[in-house]
């Protein structure tokens, strides 16, 4: 353990903490970083998160491309930001990181896709870029607690689909 001596004269502990990780700093005075709960409770006035600007950015990227592969790097290039503070400030932004916002927005579209269309859930799997239906029916099972299919069951109206050439105001 070394012990180095701070401006005002107090000590200040270095811990290691094992292999492979950083040494916490322990302080007894405020405002000094004292490990895992400084970085859940900020001081005031410290920023977390995306700026706005870059959030709107970033998630109007997602909704234009869910069919699509994305990946963190370019979600970062679109924020302008490292791969890494892009993920941290992504997380604190937006309460889940990029990965599993993006496989939530996934499973939503397929959710109004569902309710909207007649297609069958292999069509909408791809359309909500996905892999393939087994993968919607393992990722839907996991986030909303049933399959699919019986998902749709149990909420499509068969008057509710516009068909083509349908208007949905009647004259």
């Amino acid at each position: 353990m070394n012990i180095n001596i701070s401006k005002d004269g107090t000590p200040i502990y270095y811990k290691d903490w094992g292999r492979g990780s950083i040494p916490a700093l322990e302080h007894a005075g405020e405002g000094v970083f004292t490990g895992a709960s400084d970085r859940l409770n900020p001081p005031i006035g410290v920023r977390k998160g995306l700026a706005p600007w870059r959030l709107h950015r970033v998630l109007t990227h997602i909704e234009a491309n869910l069919d699509t592969q994305i990946r963190n790097k370019d979600l970062a290039a679109v924020a302008g930001l490292s791969l890494y503070h892009f993920n941290v400030a992504f997380r604190n932004s937006v309460g889940a990181p990029p990965h599993g916002y993006i496989m939530r927005r996934r499973v939503e579209r397929a959710q109004g896709l569902m309710l909207t269309t007649e297609k069958p859930l292999s069509e909408i799997a791809i359309e909500c870029g996905l892999a393939d239906q087994p993968h919607l029916t393992r990722l839907f099972r996991r986030m909303v607690g049933v399959s699919p299919a019986a998902w749709r069951r149990a909420r499509f109206d068969p008057a509710s689909v516009m068909t083509a050439g349908s208007c949905p105001i009647e004259a």
